[in-house]
């Protein structure tokens, strides 16, 4: 009976142990993990109310097997009480034959018997619940190791979702200055060509008033205007799109010099020019 009750204690610290194994699958299973973690926790918590059914059948097996052996212990009382009572007619019996050896034989008989059927029910319970015991505690401690590398797992990704999260936050953040730096580009575009444009523009008036003052001066004289001032006045008409009148100064100045070669190209480009000019006037066909 002793050691039944010291077999009935340590499935309970088992049970107990499988309680707080299930207290930490709810506790994992409670928190936002991936779906496969998710499958294997659930996986994990079927296997643990597996175990505590399981550990629940051989505790009734073992409160079972206590009332057989109750039982058992009874019958033999009982036997022991009856060859008790037929002990003494027994003892007369043996006297009456000249055998008083004969009740120590009787005695040591019975408590052999007794013994043995002890020895027995004993190492069949102790061997039944040392083979559960130790099955259960495998598989206990394959529950704990699983959820270890759950817990690590879930570590793993509430780092990498941290990682993610600073690195969105830094994206909105250089997506923010963009603008910023758009401008800034903008604003350093306008100041790199800013000068140059003033340069050029200042190039272009002083030109133009040196070609004003050569032509009023070449009318002051009377004299007729030089190919130079003729080229200069055709370049001005062709850029003002005047084709006709470039085409005519041009002609002009090859009748002076007929191998001026700036004429000839400049008269060219007017006749290609104009020629295009009227096609673009033309409908379509």
């Amino acid at each position: 009976m002793d050691q039944v009750n010291d077999l009935l204690a340590r499935l309970e610290k088992v049970e107990e142990r499988a309680r707080e194994l299930d207290l930490a699958f709810a506790w994992q299973a409670s928190r936002a993990a991936p779906a496969g973690p998710a499958v294997e926790l659930a996986g994990l918590q079927a296997q643990a109310d597996a175990h505590t059914l399981a550990l629940a059948a051989l505790r009734d097996e073992l409160h079972t097997a206590r009332e057989e052996h109750a039982r058992q212990l009874a019958t033999l009382q009982a036997a022991l009480d009856a060859a008790r009572a037929k002990l003494p007619g027994m003892i007369a019996a043996a006297k009456n034959e000249a055998a008083p050896d004969r009740q120590d034989a009787v005695r040591r008989q019975v408590a052999f018997m007794h013994k043995r059927l002890r020895e027995q029910f004993d190492a069949t319970v102790e061997e039944h619940t040392a083979a559960r015991t130790k099955v259960l505690q495998t598989e206990l401690v394959q529950g704990e190791s699983a959820l270890v590398a759950i817990q690590k797992q879930a570590a793993a990704n509430d780092a990498r979702l941290k990682e993610l999260q600073a690195t969105f936050a830094d994206l909105a953040l250089e997506a923010a200055r963009i603008p910023e730096r758009r401008a800034a580009e903008e604003r350093s575009r306008l100041k790199t060509w800013r000068a140059p444009a003033l340069a050029v523009a200042v190039l272009l008036l002083g030109l133009v008033a040196w070609q004003a003052s050569k032509r009023m001066g070449g009318l002051a004289a009377g004299a007729p205007p030089s190919d130079a001032v003729l080229l200069d006045q055709a370049g001005e008409a062709a850029v003002r799109k005047d084709y006709a009148r470039a085409e005519s100064l041009y002609r002009e100045v090859l009748k002076r010099n007929p191998s001026q070669e700036e004429a000839l190209r400049g008269l060219g480009n007017s006749l290609m020019l104009d020629s295009e000019a009227v096609l673009h006037t033309l409908p379509p066909p």
